[in-house]
């Protein structure tokens, strides 16, 4: 039907198509809303998806799925299942975990009204398969733990007939002496040895701190020294540059490098020159050590070396060896980071001396090193009964205590305490809520955080030795 351009137009026609572009701007509209709300949703899924990467416990992941989707859609419960569940229940959806191609699992997913569109499906298939990609990663640390432990434990076997070596002379001089000098030097001497044993054997749980690399390596030197000269092993430090500093876990880092060092001593054994050449320098951006042996590595260098060379990418860093017949080079680079600081201790306004009660072996060492740098000095006590014996014999500022006591109730305790004058610090774990009326030291505690807990203590005048 024609309309001539004179044709008057009605108002109900007008009405009507008014009201049919509002409606079609109002589906539009709401289009777009939907459209926008399932992107966002999308986008979150796969958000998640990238966070659980590193997580290190199955139950932690789950927990983290749930927390997770909780707030993206309607899930109330999120289950990892080996076997498929034979029907869907109501309110679920049950989605494949695939790594490489094979399914290594099923993804449940539960919660009332759970109705997820087509493109959300997409995404919750991507997570589940990122799952699986972290159940495999998680377990691939863990068995690279286990090869750490177990090179660890032997490469400390070794150590120890060596340490014993060591530690044989100093002794047998301590026993045969009178001279006050002497005992303070043979000693001194045993315990040095004694303490470089426990730092090797000491765990940093991977912690990434920073490292100075060119004394470890001098430090590792000179524990391996006396096996070497048995084995007349000849070590030539060409370069070894300080600082060498990098960002990485201590203990890890320490039982690589030994490894490498105790590998290169050992296929020397047939060698008629038995020389090792060490360098170690900054070169740009990374540290490099290299380590050169006048033998060929043999046919089994990579496996014994497979543990050292995963840490050492696990840092970020890149492994290089190469054989020939009358020399083996392995070159290890390791990202440089910044100067390693020594701790500067500071002064105190008055210096304290202060009783530990029975934190853990990890907590104590930083708690010790934090108290110390800030001017302090601290004495451990196995339990609250010791604490309380030396209280009674020696002058104490302060007691450093945790609230599980071995041997006492927390309560009993601090009312003995108060009873005594002994002024109590309770030492928490981060995130555990603090109790009432009580001064409180949160573990692991920075040198700042042992500071602030003690500027009060500082302030307040000695206590009298007690009689």
């Amino acid at each position: 039907m024609a309309f001539d351009s004179l044709t008057p137009i009605s108002l109900s026609s007008l009405a009507v198509a008014a009201a049919s572009m509002g409606l079609a701007s109002l589906v539009w509209w709401r289009r777009l809303v939907r459209v926008s709300e399932m992107r966002d949703i999308v986008q979150r899924i796969y958000a998640l998806s990238e966070e659980i990467l590193d997580l290190d416990t199955t139950a932690g992941l789950r927990e983290r799925v749930l927390r997770g989707l909780s707030g993206i859609l309607p899930v109330e419960s999120v289950q990892l299942l080996d076997a498929k569940p034979k029907a869907d229940a109501p309110g679920a959806i049950v989605l494949p975990m695939s790594f490489r191609g094979e399914i290594s699992g099923w993804l449940e997913l539960r919660g009332p009204g759970l109705k997820p569109r087509s493109e959300e499906i997409s995404a919750l298939g991507h997570l589940a398969n990122q799952i699986a990609i972290a159940e495999q990663l998680r377990e691939q640390r863990a068995l690279q733990e286990r090869l750490l432990q177990s090179e660890r434990r032997g490469a400390v076997g070794q150590l120890i007939s060596s340490i014993a070596a060591e530690l044989k002379p100093p002794l047998q001089r301590l026993r045969d002496t009178r001279d006050p000098a002497a005992v303070e030097r043979e000693s001194a001497e045993a315990l040095d040895m004694l303490e470089r044993l426990l730092s090797f054997a000491r765990p940093d749980h991977g912690q990434r701190t920073p490292v100075e690399i060119g004394s470890m390596l001098r430090d590792l030197l000179e524990l391996r020294s006396e096996p070497m000269r048995l084995a007349l092993v000849r070590v030539e430090p060409e370069v070894i540059e300080s600082p060498l500093p990098v960002l990485g876990a201590r203990t890890q880092l320490e039982q690589a490098l030994l490894n490498v060092l105790v590998f290169a001593e050992q296929s020397l054994a047939s060698d008629e020159h038995r020389v090792i050449y060490l360098t170690a320098r900054k070169e740009g951006p990374w540290v490099l050590i290299r380590i050169r042996m006048s033998a060929p590595a043999g046919s089994q260098a990579e496996a014994l070396l497979s543990v050292s060379r995963s840490v050492v990418e696990a840092h970020q860093g890149s492994w290089r060896m190469s054989s020939a017949p009358d020399e083996t080079v392995i070159e290890i680079r390791l990202p440089a980071s910044d100067p390693v600081e020594p701790p500067r201790a500071r002064k105190p306004a008055r210096a304290l001396t202060l009783l530990a009660v029975n934190p853990d072996g990890d907590s104590m060492r930083q708690l010790a090193e934090a108290v110390s740098n800030c001017g302090h000095r601290l004495v451990p006590a196995a339990g609250a009964s010791d604490a309380l014996l030396l209280s009674g014999r020696l002058s104490f500022d302060a007691i450093l205590a945790v609230e599980a006591l071995p041997d006492m109730d927390w309560r009993e305790f601090r009312a003995q305490a108060a009873q005594a004058g002994l002024r109590l610090v309770m030492l928490l774990p981060s995130g555990a809520p603090p109790p009432p009326h009580s001064p409180v030291l949160r573990l692991p505690a920075s040198e700042s955080e042992v500071h602030s807990a003690l500027a009060a203590l500082e302030r307040e005048p000695a206590r009298e030795r007690a009689s």
